[in-house]
């Protein structure tokens, strides 16, 4: 386990890449063993890897943790989104670059970002001219027929 980092820290690390788990009581190790146990039985954690950049982190009055996508840390990034999206009603999981995004107001631009598709810049979309509105019908459609009960 790293030593804690400040929002401020946080807030420098623009352009990196992480996994947040917020609402971690207890011993910190032992939620740093433990998702990791649970991400290698996943089979998101490859060839033996483990997230050993982890740092704890106060926001909100909650203790979170950051585990840092470093280049030691081989991932199935498919499979570690799914979990993500699975686990955020508990954990709420989330990446860095929504958190920072989300909690600090530093959205890098308008466009979307994935850490899964890595970390290039996106591609400028050609701007396609907005549809022209369907003219109203100048008369009121037929009323339906009447129908007679016998």
């Amino acid at each position: 386990m790293n030593k804690p980092i400040t929002p401020n820290d946080l807030r420098q690390m623009r352009g990196q890449e992480g996994l947040i788990l917020m609402g971690c009581g207890g011993s910190l190790d032992e939620w740093e063993t433990g998702v990791n146990d649970w991400l290698t039985e996943e089979g998101i954690l490859k060839d033996g890897t483990r997230f050993t950049d982890v740092s704890p982190f106060q926001h909100r009055g909650l203790t979170c943790l950051l585990f840092a996508f470093t280049e030691d840390v081989k991932l199935e990034l498919g499979r570690l989104a799914f979990w993500r999206i699975r686990t955020k009603p508990v954990f709420g999981s989330t990446w860095l670059s929504d958190f920072l995004d989300n909690q600090f107001g530093m959205a890098e631009s308008a466009a979307p970002h994935s850490p899964i598709e890595g970390k290039e810049e996106p591609e400028q979309l050609e701007s396609v001219p907005e549809a022209e509105p369907e003219p109203k019908p100048e008369t009121s459609p037929d009323p339906a027929p009447e129908v007679k009960l016998s």
